[in-house]
């Protein structure tokens, strides 16, 4: 008892390790636990802490007088320990930031955590996500949105919302929400939920970042949500990635305008020539967007070089066109484009197929660039050491890049020496990272590569 007291008074934050049993320490420190005036963060996530657990933290969620942030997700938490949580916030007035993704509560659960932060003033980021909440949950938690007036970031990812919950949702921010920040990624949204939304992200005054990747809102409900941008004045990041299926030779976007958006994700979306040149025209006319990301979109050679065209001029410091099968002849004609844009500074350009003229166009892209910090290169499947050697020998002309990934390209032995023999000569270069080590040639080109500090791995 005298050491869980004495390391209660001492910490401020504190970390639960997986092997533990959650609902144990739940009920065997819960006193400590409320006494205590100095914790202020406490992270449970996978702890096996389930409902009992549950119920010794919702008696704590009462009583705290420190706690700020509180993390219970994935601990088995069903629908009785949920009803108890909510119950509680009702009464909380430090904690505000507070995560239950990842339990096995319903609607039931949902009801209570929606009754609770009706009345909460305290809360300011929630965390629901992976849990089936049902049309009853995403009700109760719409209505508390428009009674609560702190919460500002909420996390709906795969929680089953369908186009009915997506509407209440869209009612909740038509009305007095105070959302910044709103996740509803990985739902079951067609195009009347995504409609509903665009018709309240016109009349929304708070609304900064929405993310709505891998839904299914069909070229109709993309249409309706573009369209919106026009309208909204406070919107700043928006992702739609994975919302469209094959193209079917129509436009799929509406004409793009917006002065606050500095962020748009449209990958995953397959788009033909005409939306190309929806995107290049928004280029043209607007002056805030700092990241573009095209990638998968299955975008045509005419249709990047129509988009590199629009983004010479353009701020955009961050421009993602990875994935879109570009070859060598295209990456070619691409790179000098690339090179004429002033203010660009990250680049993806991943998952193509490249030979060793491909592999060239990426070395003149490393030598005469003068404003990328940021290249990925991964998965170009580059596998010759030729290839990868005719990019790293540019390196030592390069004066501005700070980051250099070349994952999933693989490599040999020589190629780890000139990448070293390279980082010797280049001062700006602070990381570079690689992978696919070849298990014959592994511990000898691990130990070249592990002693220099700029060199990362990613398995």
């Amino acid at each position: 008892f005298f050491f869980f007291f004495f390391f209660f008074k001492q910490k401020t934050a504190y970390e639960m390790l997986r092997s533990l049993v959650g609902s144990e320490m739940c009920i065997r420190d819960r006193v400590n636990l409320e006494s205590n005036h100095t914790l202020v963060k406490l992270n449970l996530c996978s702890t096996d802490i389930a409902n009992v657990g549950a119920q010794s933290l919702a008696r704590l969620l009462r009583r705290t007088r420190a706690l700020e942030e509180l993390y219970l997700g994935q601990n088995c938490i069903g629908d009785e320990g949920m009803e108890q949580i909510g119950n509680s916030l009702k009464y909380n007035k430090t904690v505000t930031k507070l995560k239950l993704s990842g339990n096995n509560y319903g609607e039931r659960g949902a009801v209570a955590i929606g009754k609770g932060l009706a009345l909460n003033q305290s809360l300011k980021k929630l965390y629901l996500s992976g849990n089936e909440i049902g049309s009853k949950g995403i009700a109760a938690i719409s209505k508390a949105l428009t009674m609560n007036s702190t919460l500002s970031l909420l996390r709906l990812n795969d929680c089953l919302i369908d186009n009915k919950g997506a509407m209440q949702v869209a009612a909740a921010l038509r009305g007095k929400s105070r959302l910044k920040i709103l996740e509803l990624n990985r739902n079951s949204i067609g195009v009347q939920g995504a409609e509903a939304l665009a018709a309240a992200i016109k009349v929304n005054k708070e609304l900064v970042r929405l993310k709505m990747k891998n839904n299914d809102v069909k070229e109709k409900g993309m249409r309706a949500l573009i369209a919106a941008l026009r309208v909204n004045t406070t919107l700043k990041k928006i992702s739609l990635k994975r919302n469209l299926k094959e193209h079917q030779g129509q436009a799929k976007l509406t004409q793009i305008a917006s002065q606050t958006l500095t962020s748009l994700n449209l990958s995953g979306n397959i788009f033909g020539s005409e939306d190309a040149k929806v995107i290049a025209q928004f280029l043209k006319t607007n002056n805030t967007l700092v990241s573009l990301n095209l990638c998968g979109c299955k975008l045509k050679f005419e249709n990047a070089k129509a988009i590199l065209q629009a983004v010479k001029t353009h701020p955009s410091a961050k421009l993602n066109l990875s994935d879109n099968s570009f070859d060598s002849k295209a990456l070619e004609q691409l790179v000098p484009l690339i090179n004429q844009c002033q203010n660009l500074t990250s680049l993806s350009i991943g998952k193509n197929k490249l030979d060793i003229k491909g592999a060239k166009a990426l070395g003149s892209l490393i030598r005469n660039n003068s404003t990328l910090t940021i290249l990925k290169c991964r998965n170009n499947e580059l596998e010759t050491s030729d290839c990868l050697n005719s990019m790293i020998k540019e390196l030592r002309h390069n004066k501005a890049l700070g980051v250099l990934d070349i994952v999933g390209n693989s490599f040999d032995v020589n190629t780890g020496r000139k990448i070293i023999g390279e980082l010797d000569r280049n001062n700006t270069l602070i990381r570079i990272c690689v992978s696919k080590i070849q298990d014959s040639e592994k511990r000898e080109l691990a130990g070249i590569l592990e002693c220099n500090h700029r060199i990362k791995f990613a398995n």
